[in-house]
């Protein structure tokens, strides 16, 4: 008897986009790889990838994005409130 075990695939997760007023616009990904759940953000004024963090799960690494997109939300001056909810789409 064989055991069946779905692993999530290479790449799948989840995206959102964080836009406030001209100043702040990141794009959030929570994406499983071949060792584990990892957060990235790219951060679409400065045309640039943030380093990789790694989570415990695609759950955790979507509320580790949200944490850091709040931060730099924070710690710049930006005209407009960050959004209330975030919109997750699955990719890949």
């Amino acid at each position: 008897m064989a055991i069946t075990v779905q692993l999530p695939k290479d790449g799948s997760g989840f995206e959102a986009e964080v836009k406030v007023g001209d100043d702040l616009h990141l794009v959030l990904r929570a994406v499983n790889t071949a060792v584990g759940p990892v957060t990235n953000i790219y951060d679409a004024k400065r045309q640039r990838w943030g380093e990789p963090r790694y989570a415990g799960s695609i759950d955790d690494a979507k509320a580790q994005a949200e944490g850091i997109a709040h931060g730099l939300y924070r710690r710049g001056r930006h005209k407009g409130e960050f959004p209330k909810a975030l919109d997750w789409q699955p990719t890949g």
